[in-house]
């Protein structure tokens, strides 16, 4: 019959012992064992419980250090609570511009830093530590400049930024890469030699005309090539045509009309076109076959250009030296290489059409 205790209990509660010898017996210890294990645990419990309510910030960082709401295994930027604002892949506290995307490439490395902002390098691999990253760098295993020559040598061929002729163009895109003046003429040289944009002797519309020059020593097939002004209206040079060929030192006109007893008295006009020619500033410009500007020319009457009235603006000047590197000789859009012409033609206007100026 088990017996009624008030050991250790409350006043009017007794407590009931199933261990009634009052020793050590197997069941009373195992009995306080546990007993003891769930007051540790209760303990725990509340002691995590009275620190999340008590220290929250520092209960969260157990598992989210920046207290976003996100778990550090799921958060991609476990520091930032901001995480990455401006999308560019870069954590915020990271990111020397946190609210502009600045990392174009990628590669999670923001601009300022990127030693290839443009190439997508995330690990940066700089193997001669020139501060250009292998990925953009002409010369992964050489520390030279950008766009430098790699070997030092201009004049060795098959590499990037190699300069043969030292005139601070690189031969990919200088127009003569074996002349310092660009002034090449490997396959003739084709460029504006005479403009009549206001003729006396008969009306714009049909005395305007444009004569081209071969300044080169090669035969240059012109076909298809164009001619436009400032609007971009433009001719197209031999159209239906499968070759027009211009001879070293051969003139090729082009006019509003092809009739000399129309258009003033102008010879051997092969190739018409429409748009009109203005008598103060305009730009004639000569594009080949494929859309490359071959000459261009930007006359302007206040900008210290001749103003010829009844005479055509004609080239007196070949220098063909291309100083910039741009593929138009410098002469072409410098006045002092322009004047109005003198010669008398057809009904009385001045010029010489198809001739040497």
């Amino acid at each position: 019959m088990p017996i009624w205790q008030g050991k250790g209990s409350a006043p009017g509660l007794p407590r009931f012992d199933p261990c009634t010898d009052g020793g050590e017996h197997p069941n009373e210890r195992r009995t306080r064992a546990m007993s003891g294990w769930k007051r540790y645990l209760l303990v725990f419990v509340l002691s995590c419980l009275g620190s999340f309510f008590l220290m929250a910030q520092e209960c969260c960082q157990l598992f989210d250090t920046d207290c976003d709401g996100i778990f550090n295994f799921r958060d991609q930027c476990p520091n930032d609570p901001d995480n990455d604002v401006d999308g560019d892949g870069i954590c915020g506290d990271e990111d020397a511009c946190p609210e502009i995307h600045n990392d174009f490439d990628g590669d999670g490395v923001s601009c300022p830093d990127d030693n290839c902002p443009a190439d997508f390098n995330p690990d940066q691999a700089d193997g001669d530590d020139d501060a250009v990253g292998d990925a953009c760098d002409n010369c992964p295993n050489d520390p030279n400049g950008p766009n430098e020559d790699c070997d030092g040598d201009p004049a060795t061929p098959d590499e990037q930024c190699d300069d043969g002729d030292n005139d601070g163009f690189g031969d990919v895109c200088d127009p003569c890469p074996d002349d310092p003046d660009n002034a090449c003429q490997e396959e003739g040289r084709v460029l504006i030699n005479e403009i009549m944009y206001d003729p006396s002797a008969v009306s714009d519309s049909v005395g305007e005309w444009i004569e081209l020059v071969n300044l080169g020593p090669g035969v240059v097939d012109i076909v298809g090539w164009t001619i436009l002004d400032a609007s971009n209206a433009f001719a197209i040079i031999g159209e239906g045509q499968s070759s027009v060929q211009l001879l070293p030192g051969q003139f090729y006109l082009l006019g509003k009309s092809d009739q000399p007893s129309i258009n003033g008295g102008v010879p051997n006009v092969r190739t018409i076109f429409s748009f009109g020619l203005s008598n103060a500033s305009d730009e004639v410009i000569l594009q080949d076959a494929n859309g490359l500007d071959v000459d261009r020319v930007l006359y302007n009457e206040g900008g210290g250009w001749p103003a010829c009235v009844g005479a055509s603006l004609a080239r007196i000047g070949t220098d063909l030296t291309d100083a910039d590197g741009d593929g138009i000789p410098d002469g072409s859009n410098d006045p002092a290489n322009w004047a109005c012409a003198t010669a008398t033609y057809g009904d009385g206007d001045k010029g010489t059409p198809g001739a040497a100026n």
